[in-house]
């Protein structure tokens, strides 16, 4: 839980940068939404799903409110530009995360490989994980299942 109020911002972030995408026009909505996103991305780069999630709803709702009137160009507009804006945000992370990298002399290939490396092979890496997994929670040592009562009862 030592994350959850940077991943609370970050989700405040994304819900700001929706409803600003929704309820403002012109390069405002742009200047309200594209920075937002970038901080939230690099706070946790998950989140784009959730922008991308809450402007889909956004567009189902205008279907469902349609309803005899015949607004699809409209609505595909509005879908084009939330997809615009959409990448423009990713675009501008993706430019941020090489910019910090190059300030730090690191490369983005050996940053990532560093990050991702668990072994020689897909299979091993996935066995390493669920046993580090495993003995996390079942250590005595993290305090997070002691007793082997309590381990068993987990396992059922």
């Amino acid at each position: 839980m030592f994350v959850a109020s940077s991943y609370a911002l970050a989700f405040l972030l994304v819900v700001f940068a929706v409803w600003s995408a929704r309820n403002l026009r012109g390069w405002v909505a742009w200047l309200c939404f594209v920075p937002p996103l970038v901080f939230a991305l690099s706070i946790y780069q998950g989140y784009v799903s959730i922008a991308a999630g809450l402007l889909l709803l956004l567009l189902v709702k205008d279907i469902l409110d349609a309803g005899e009137e015949d607004r699809s160009g409209e609505i595909f507009r509005r879908g084009l530009r939330y997809l615009l804006l959409l990448a423009v945000g990713a675009v501008l992370y993706r430019v941020s995360i090489n910019i910090a990298l190059r300030i730090e002399g690191i490369d983005a290939n050996e940053y990532t490989n560093e990050a991702l490396y668990m072994g020689p092979g897909l299979l091993k890496g996935i066995a390493t994980a669920y046993s580090m997994f495993v003995f996390n929670l079942t250590s005595r040592y993290n305090m997070l299942i002691v007793s082997k009562f309590s381990r068993a009862l987990h396992f059922l």
